[in-house]
């Protein structure tokens, strides 16, 4: 059983013909730049726009026989998929009449030139782009100096887009705060999520110590009793760890603490920041994503 996303990538190849990687990727972008509930996320990257979860699915699909992949290029080996959305069938269907025609480098040079902030980590764009236009595309660059501290979950976020609201807000450090770096999102697992991070040029640091071990968590049915116990166990216990934390947020300038769930409300991330505020007076802008 195929994904939607899957059948729409099957669709986009079988009407093309053949297409290579990046036209795959750039035609995904300007089709989903055009709709309400985009397929992919994506993050600039060294050609721009990029989605790694639109590059695991053609990995997928070549590996399970629905695509040939030679020359760097894909072609269909099964029938035509159906994509059942009408409306969105008909923002690709004019997105490839209008883009089908271009090469690689051509789709880039117009996505520089439309969408300059997924130029940001080109290492096409200078190639491609007058000065003046460069200077709109660094003008695009997030602050990575003024030092903040952010606090991010994952939940109900794609690895593209949680990597695009990093690299969106400067962050040069993301520090993992979770008691166990396994995750039943694989792309957010410790290792691969450290390497992702490594990709657009963030330092990632896990610091399972400062975490809530899952056994602590079974023991408490009621949030606000396990944030007022972990609260005690970070002035007593976790002392420690919290002076290493601190540390990396002074060194890191921009950082993230990453947990699971969206809202700050139900995450220790929450409690992580007040009691460095509160311990060590903290003067950085804090904000939660």
């Amino acid at each position: 059983m195929l994904y939607t996303r899957q059948k729409e990538l099957l669709y986009i190849i079988s009407r093309l013909g053949s297409a290579g990687k990046t036209q795959l990727q750039k035609l995904e972008f300007l089709s989903c730049m055009n709709c309400d509930k985009p397929t992919y996320g994506f993050f600039p990257y060294k050609f721009g726009p990029y989605s790694l979860i639109l590059q695991k699915d053609l990995d997928y699909l070549s590996a399970n026989g629905y695509l040939d992949h030679s020359d760097d290029h894909y072609t269909c080996s099964v029938a035509e998929h159906a994509i059942a959305d009408k409306a969105r069938c008909d923002v690709i269907n004019v997105t490839l009449k209008r883009f089908q025609g271009y090469s690689a480098t051509g789709l880039m040079a117009y996505l520089y030139r439309a969408y300059p902030y997924y130029a940001i980590n080109s290492e096409k764009a200078e190639e491609l782009l007058s000065a003046e236009e460069m200077q709109h595309v660094q003008s695009m660059v997030p602050d990575t100096e003024v030092p903040h501290l952010f606090t991010l979950g994952y939940e109900g976020r794609s690895i593209d887009e949680y990597l695009n609201i990093l690299i969106q807000n400067g962050v040069r450090m993301l520090i993992d705060v979770r008691a166990n770096g396994i995750s039943m999102k694989p792309e957010f697992s410790s290792k691969r999520l450290a390497g992702y991070c490594n990709l657009v040029g963030i330092e990632y640091k896990h610091h399972p110590a400062i975490g809530i071990a899952s056994e602590k968590r079974k023991g408490f049915y009621n949030k606000a009793m396990l944030f007022k116990d972990y609260r005690k166990e970070l002035r007593e216990d976790k002392a420690d760890e919290l002076i290493s934390l601190y540390n990396d947020v002074l060194s890191g300038k921009r950082v993230a603490f990453t947990c699971f769930e969206r809202l700050p409300s139900q995450c220790h991330r929450h409690v992580l920041v007040d009691e460095l505020v509160l311990k060590f007076g903290i003067k950085l802008g804090v904000e939660h994503l």
